[in-house]
């Protein structure tokens, strides 16, 4: 078997044009996954890929306005057969963030067996705006993140019950703590860590915890920009003790970190050159990076052909391999707009 197997390239059509920025879930042998454009009406779609058949399947088009969300963003969760996921635009009749967006941003919910989707909760600005990544769920409620909206206007960090009711857990800014949260929250026994965007004693972002007993909240750590990067896109993985976490910008072409949770330590693994170190093309890697001494080995590089350019969702870990999504593919081929991947370690 090939390690790296191209299994599905999307089309500027209903199907979604491709643009999977938020990894995939899977449940019962399908990988879920929302394109942010394409569909019916040009705002996005949710999906369904079966891995024996081979079969995409549209199972959502969004529409925006007042009572749907638009352009689906961040990674996608679940509960039993209840897919969970964000939108950044859409729902209500609010500007976002800056003027340019109509509504808030929703998390909907998508019942795998029957196909059913529903608003979960459609947010106003003050309860929280442009919900980015996603939520993560533990013992029958979800967490999450915006990137906007609250009192500040700068972000906040929020809960939602099973019949999605919002309690608001956390609203930035704090000029330790950080303002606007840009990825999800990271669980790790009753409290969640997440990272932000701006603000902290270095200006560019910050790691903070949030206890969920006390309801206070720390700052692990403040970016500085160079050489240790800024601008977190993605959720921190835990493991043994340790968050991971990568940053984007500045850091010369973005860095992969490591916090330790007993003693509060930051080390940097592996700062980024912008060469080969991330894609000897320029298309992108899929690569490993050993958690005690940071070396970096790239595992396969794209190419911007049938395999497909720019990775730029994480990867989902199922069974023996890895899946995950492009953004774009090269215009040669009939399906220009991003493919779904496998790849066996």
């Amino acid at each position: 078997m090939a390690p790296f197997t191209t299994l599905y390239h999307f089309a500027q059509s209903q199907n979604g044009e491709g643009q999977v920025d938020g990894a995939l879930t899977t449940f019962d042998g399908v990988l879920y996954g929302a394109a942010s454009e394409g569909g019916s009406a040009g705002k996005g779609t949710v999906f369904e890929f079966d891995l024996a058949s081979l079969t995409e399947t549209t199972l959502l088009s969004f529409t925006g306005g007042k009572k749907q969300g638009a352009e689906p963003s961040g990674p996608l969760s679940h509960v039993g057969a209840s897919i969970y996921g964000s939108t950044t635009e859409g729902y209500g009749t609010g500007s976002g963030s800056n003027g340019n967006y109509t509504g808030y941003g929703e998390i909907w919910r998508l019942h795998a067996h029957s196909g059913k989707t529903r608003v979960f909760h459609g947010f106003g600005g003050a309860d929280g705006s442009q919900p980015f990544s996603g939520v993560t769920p533990l013992n029958g409620a979800l967490y999450g993140a915006t990137w906007y909206g609250g009192p500040g206007n700068a972000g906040t960090v929020f809960e939602l019950d099973s019949a999605g009711k919002l309690t608001q857990l956390y609203t930035f800014p704090d000029s330790k703590i950080g303002c606007n949260p840009l990825a999800g929250v990271t669980i790790v026994g009753r409290t969640l860590y997440g990272t932000t965007t701006f603000c902290g004693t270095g200006g560019a972002g910050t790691v903070f915890a949030l206890d969920l007993d006390s309801g206070k909240a720390s700052s692990l750590y403040s970016f500085a920009a160079n050489p240790n990067g800024s601008a977190q896109p993605n959720a921190l993985v835990s493991l043994n003790g340790a968050l991971y976490g990568t940053t984007f910008a500045d850091g010369g072409a973005g860095t992969v970190y490591k916090i330790d949770l007993q003693t509060g330590k930051y080390s940097l693994l592996h700062q980024f050159s912008g060469g080969a170190d991330g894609g000897a093309d320029g298309h992108g890697e899929i690569y490993s990076i050993d958690p005690n001494t940071g070396r970096q080995t790239v595992v396969y590089n794209f190419t911007a052909g049938a395999d497909g350019d720019a990775p730029f969702a994480g990867l989902l870990a199922h069974g023996d391999a890895l899946y995950g999504s492009t953004l774009n593919i090269s215009s040669e081929y009939p399906r220009p707009r991003g493919s779904l991947f496998k790849f066996v370690p």
